[in-house]
């Protein structure tokens, strides 16, 4: 049995500027007394499909934590651009709030997100270098993908815990496999939309 669960997570600055800071609005139920403190990690994922490191935005511990439901904002600075290839900028990328007990991840909550242009010209002729003040990030808060790991809670080193996965291996290929589902939806989306145009057979 988990001691933590992670029952809500609202997002409630979605839809805004590149620059904006995140702020996780986190909800959690504790059913037994911890003896440490959670590890909160925000992790931007810079290339869902490249090398680029990804970057931690924010990594705090918060405790001690009362059993019972307990409420807090997670707030992180945006990422860096610098360290982002320019063709990364924009389009579909993939941001992870990662929770930890004494070293162990429990529960990883992946949110699509999607960088873009607003203004219709910008997004039908788009500059060779993106114009960083002009892009809107927007982040699919209804459609979290939720990863727990079972741990041992009294003894998180102990074998329940999976520690021959390298945790940004695993963040990678999840990152990567969020955005390819996300764009094999988006073609099917187009080509239903696409056939919707095409005259019907008629029924016999």
């Amino acid at each position: 049995m988990s001691f933590v669960n992670i029952v809500g997570v609202n997002i409630p600055n979605n839809d805004v500027s590149f620059f904006s800071n995140f702020e996780f609005e986190i909800t959690l139920e504790c059913l037994s007394e911890l003896k440490d403190d959670l590890e909160f990690k925000v992790v931007y994922v810079c290339s869902a499909t490249g090398k680029r490191a990804d970057q931690v935005l924010e990594s705090v511990s918060v405790g001690p934590i009362p059993a019972g439901v307990n409420r807090f904002t997670l707030e992180t600075p945006p990422p860096n651009p610098a360290t982002i290839d320019a063709h990364d900028l924009l389009d579909v990328t993939v941001v992870f709030l990662q929770v930890s007990y004494m070293g162990c991840e429990f529960t990883r909550i992946g949110y699509l997100v999607n960088n873009e242009y607003k203004d219709p010209a910008l997004v039908a002729d788009p500059p060779a270098v993106p114009l960083l003040d002009k892009i809107f990030r927007n982040i699919l808060a209804e459609k979290p993908r939720v990863t727990r790991f079972h741990i041992n809670w009294e003894n998180p080193k102990a074998t329940f815990y999976p520690a021959h996965l390298d945790e940004a291996d695993t963040v990678n290929a999840e990152a990567h496999a969020m955005v390819t589902d996300a764009a094999a939806a988006a073609a099917a989306a187009a080509a239903s939309a696409a056939m919707s145009g095409f005259p019907q057979p008629a029924s016999s």
